[in-house]
């Protein structure tokens, strides 16, 4: 048991820093960030306010991040990072990096990630909103997944965020 909150504790932990790194988070109005990760369903409808995205490094990269209720005491937490060189440019495709965290007050903590199996494409940049497209592959992270937990298929990602802070 105490293994296991610890465990539980850290992957919400860690959800929570992401979320509270990006400046603006409280105000952020924004459309969408859904997709399908393996089992899990992700719709940050329940959370909208959660989802923001940030540009980085002048404008040659952006962070997309959302999460979501899953019951009354589970969060699941999506991250997706990109690296754009001469900025998000509409129709393009970049070779991203993700990571999804599942865990909260009950059950066993689950993580998946990756540097670049995520596949996005950009269909809206203003430089004050962001939108696309992603599907790819996420490995599991190791210990913090149950036994026989392996890779997961990404479908059907799509986001639409406001672009709330630059680095």
């Amino acid at each position: 048991m105490r293994i296991q909150a610890s465990r539980t504790s850290r992957a919400f932990a860690l959800a929570l820093a992401a979320l509270i790194t990006l400046p603006g988070l409280a105000g952020a109005k924004s459309k969408s960030f859904k997709g399908t990760f393996g089992p899990i369903k992700f719709n940050a409808a329940n959370l909208k306010q959660s989802i923001v995205a940030s540009l980085q490094f002048g404008n040659a990269g952006f962070i997309v991040s959302a999460s979501m209720r899953q019951g009354r005491v589970n969060l699941v937490q999506v991250t997706v990072i990109c690296a754009t060189p001469g900025g998000p440019a509409v129709g393009s495709t970049y070779a991203c990096a993700g990571t999804i965290l599942q865990g909260g007050l009950s059950g066993t903590p689950r993580g998946w990630t990756t540097d670049d199996q995520l596949q996005v494409t950009i269909t809206k940049f203003n430089g004050k909103r962001v939108a696309g497209t992603f599907a790819g592959t996420l490995e599991n992270v190791g210990e913090t997944n149950p036994p026989g937990d392996g890779p997961i298929s990404v479908t059907g990602g799509k986001f639409a965020a406001k672009i709330v802070g630059a680095s």
